[in-house]
């Protein structure tokens, strides 16, 4: 078993780390070894727990992975992507991409601008359909050459360095424009508008690919449930969610563990993820040589170093 627990600790909390209280995580710790550490470029289109989930699944060190096809089961011989709306907010001289699950975008509202959207994307020969309302499954030969940054990755940052014909060809930029133009007059960001809430103004297409087989899959579970706690505001909220994390997926693998089963352990930043494997059977004296096990807090400190 590989677990990997995404946003283990987070650049947008780290005075939260004092406050956790893990005991399962430090059971783990005691049975493990740290192995490998993976840092992640300043300017790396993806983060560290994309990265390491795509290793555990048996896909090349470097991306872009197709996360779409992969999240879809589909076995479509054809190149394929998600499509998400997002919000940019526009500058004097800058345009950011807030995180989009901060649009707290519904179903109904996310059909309905597929709907409108339909027109351009089947001119392109495009085929969307929604997943969720956030991910919504593209397929066409139009979606090749996409070398995006995440959706994850783009959260809070500058939209433009990723602009380029090396990560998004001229079809799909001209198709964005399009899609930007549609959007300011939507009847959704009307309603959104007279709520209070941020207008959906543009789009993003990232998780490119053709299908790939996955042989780690059935050894990997990959935890993003930290994700939106993250993005909280409040650092509490991510602090509860990693102490009922410790309790559900830590207890299991712990117990796993404990049964003389194998595993592995990922704990990821945005930027580092140290992998953990569990120790191997050595001689005593070679026991009391072994370094002090370190905290959760200590592990957790140190994966926000890069």
């Amino acid at each position: 078993m590989h677990l990997i627990v995404a946003y283990a600790a987070t650049h947008r909390h780290p005075d939260a780390l004092a406050h956790l209280h893990l005991p399962q995580l430090q059971k783990a710790l005691h049975l493990l070894q740290a192995q490998t550490t993976t840092d992640c470029e300043e300017h790396s289109p993806w983060l560290a727990h994309e990265a390491a989930y795509a290793r555990a699944l048996g896909w090349a060190e470097e991306g872009p992975w197709p996360w779409a096809a992969f999240a879809t089961a589909s076995t479509a011989q054809t190149h394929q992507a998600w499509i998400s709306p997002c919000h940019w907010q526009i500058g004097m001289d800058q345009v950011m991409m807030h995180p989009a699950e901060q649009l707290a975008l519904t179903a109904a509202q996310a059909q309905s601008i597929i709907d409108s959207l339909q027109p351009l994307l089947s001119e392109d020969g495009l085929q969307v359909q929604q997943h969720t309302p956030l991910l919504w499954h593209a397929q066409g030969d139009m979606l090749q050459g996409v070398h995006s940054a995440s959706l994850e990755r783009m959260a809070g940052s500058h939209v433009k360095p990723w602009l380029t014909p090396e990560s998004l060809p001229a079809p799909l930029r001209r198709l964005q424009s399009e899609a930007q133009m549609l959007l300011y007059h939507h009847p959704v960001n009307d309603e959104r508008a007279a709520r209070g809430m941020p207008p959906v103004n543009a789009l993003w297409f990232h998780g490119t690919g053709l299908p790939q087989a996955a042989p780690g899959q059935a050894q990997t579970r990959f935890e993003d449930t930290l994700h939106l706690a993250a993005l909280d505001v409040h650092p509490k909220t991510w602090t509860q969610a990693w102490q009922a994390l410790d309790q559900s997926a830590i207890g299991a693998f712990v117990t796993h563990l404990e049964s003389g089963g194998n595993g592995q352990l990922s704990l990821c930043s945005e930027t580092r993820c140290q992998t953990w494997q569990r120790a191997q059977p050595r001689p005593w004296w070679q026991r009391l040589r072994r370094s002090a096990v370190p905290t959760p807090a200590q592990a957790l400190k140190d994966l926000l170093t890069a």
